[in-house]
């Protein structure tokens, strides 16, 4: 779900925009991750976190809030002390997805 390979196209293509992953990458990740079998399903995996800008952690993150897995990241100013939010003002809301169906 973080990654967008298991979710329907349209949320895949909206966590692809905030993570800044290109389409083809994206697109290539979720074939080898639906193809089923563990192994393929770990090439899609790896291939998608291969796919992320490491300096861009803070864009995982506001995936993680946008699909509902945590709160609101935070990043703490090492030589302050003080809590901020990340580098835009809120996650991206453009790309919020719909209330996940509750459990069981």
């Amino acid at each position: 779900m973080l990654l967008g390979l298991s979710t329907e196209q349209r949320t895949a293509e909206r966590l692809g925009e905030i993570l800044d992953v290109g389409g083809l990458a994206l697109q290539q990740a979720r074939a080898e991750y639906c193809q089923g079998g563990l192994h393929l399903r770990g090439r899609g995996v790896l291939s998608m976190l291969l796919a992320l800008d490491p300096s861009r952690d803070d864009r995982l993150l506001a995936a993680g809030h946008v699909v509902g897995l945590w709160g609101r990241p935070w990043r703490i100013d090492p030589q302050t002390g003080r809590r901020g939010g990340l580098p835009w003002r809120d996650p991206p809301m453009s790309f919020a997805l719909p209330p996940a169906p509750a459990a069981r």
